[in-house]
């Protein structure tokens, strides 16, 4: 049961936060007693506190996308567009939309039934961004997006992602113009040294 083939032929390459996707109202029956329910976003007693939320949490529609991402094929059924990237890619990646799910579940937009990448988009993602400004540095945000860029590319190519990769290049001009910034900035003690040298 392939999440990604399924999403693709049907949405084609209509921007993703223009979609209306069919409600899923089943699943296949391989599928399940392999998988929590489609519509359980979450255990009952999870902390909403986490930073991230733990792969057992996640909708079972994202576990299916992460798994058809990553899927190690043979020549009959294929490799998922995520096979061939490197462990720490694939580690980083999943870490990245970790997050991504822990906010949306800790402010109620974590939609168990509809393509998992329909959540992703513009408003959200600048309220996402907006609300790690105080938690983690501008280099670390431009991570987290462009690993979200890089695992919407892969699971549905077709849909226009050209706004998500502007948001990731400014991200990526103003957590370079900081690194600038705080290169330039000198320690109190090579300033006291200065001062004593000028003496």
């Amino acid at each position: 049961f392939s999440v990604i083939a399924p999403w693709r032929r049907r949405y084609g390459s209509m921007p993703a936060w223009n979609m209306r996707p069919r409600v899923v109202t089943s699943m296949p029956r391989s599928c399940a007693c392999a998988a929590p329910s489609l519509l359980a976003t979450q255990a009952p007693d999870m902390p909403t506190r986490r930073r991230s939320l733990p792969f057992e949490h996640w909708p079972y529609v994202d576990q299916a996308l992460w798994h058809d991402l990553i899927r190690e094929g043979d020549i009959l059924d294929g490799c998922g567009p995520g096979a061939g990237w490197a462990p720490s890619t694939k580690i980083n990646t999943r870490k990245a939309y970790a997050y991504w799910l822990q906010w949306l579940a800790t402010t109620g937009q974590l939609d168990p039934v509809n393509h998992p990448l329909t959540r992703l988009t513009p408003e959200r993602i600048k309220e996402y961004i907006a609300s790690r400004r105080d938690d983690v540095a501008s280099l670390t945000i431009f991570v987290y997006i462009l690993d979200l860029l890089r695992l919407a590319q892969a699971t549905t190519p077709d849909w226009d992602w050209s706004w998500l990769k502007g948001i990731k290049n400014r991200l990526w001009a103003r957590a370079h113009s900081e690194r600038d910034k705080t290169s330039k900035i000198r320690s109190s003690a090579d300033l006291l040294g200065s001062v004593i040298g000028c003496q």
